[in-house]
């Protein structure tokens, strides 16, 4: 996923660059937040290190309320791209919720399931242009069992539900499904 905090309570990182590798970043107790990386310019390559105090509302402090593991893998052009292991998805809606309460703007770029089935599939799908408005409707949808036969809910109750129209709740679930469907059976 991509975070864009609010520039306020950012990151220490984000404070000295707008794009770097090979980042590394942890937060002690103390809130204090030390951040290593590399910036490259067109020439060269320099490594960066960053320490700075962080209230409780940066990324960091957000994502380490949550019981997952996380890595902040570069900065690009002021977003954090950061790759992070939850149990289930409800907790990468909290997380979702969470990160945008702070301040933060989030862009899943992929969504990967895993199983302890050895013969489940293991399948990565690009969800970068899938909104947040989009992803809540999916979400609701399939919390709600809309996809299941028979529907647990119809359009109009997901419409109320989130409080908007029935035509709204269909672009924004065709939507998703034309950005998924396609790429689950390229996978295939």
């Amino acid at each position: 996923m991509a975070v864009e905090p609010r520039s306020a309570v950012g990151s220490a990182l984000l404070s000295e660059t707008r794009d770097a590798v090979s980042v590394s970043q942890n937060r002690s107790p103390d809130g204090t937040c030390r951040s290593t990386a590399t910036v490259c310019t067109d020439e060269t390559c320099e490594p960066l290190y960053v320490e700075q105090q962080t209230p409780n509302t940066c990324v960091c402090s957000v994502l380490d309320a949550f019981d997952c593991v996380y890595s902040i893998d570069a900065v690009e052009h002021g977003n954090l791209v950061v790759t992070v292991t939850l149990e289930d998805r409800h907790q990468l809606s909290a997380l979702i919720e969470r990160l945008t309460d702070s301040g933060a703007s989030v862009t899943l770029r992929h969504l990967t399931t895993f199983s302890d089935d050895s013969t489940t599939t293991t399948t990565e799908l690009e969800t970068s242009t899938i909104t947040a408005k989009q992803w809540e409707a999916i979400e609701l949808a399939v919390e709600l069992d809309y996809y299941e036969q028979p529907r647990g809910v119809t359009l109009a109750e997901l419409a109320d539900r989130l409080e908007i129209s029935v035509s709204a709740v269909s672009q924004r679930l065709t939507a998703v499904e034309s950005t998924v469907i396609p790429a689950l059976v390229d996978q295939s």
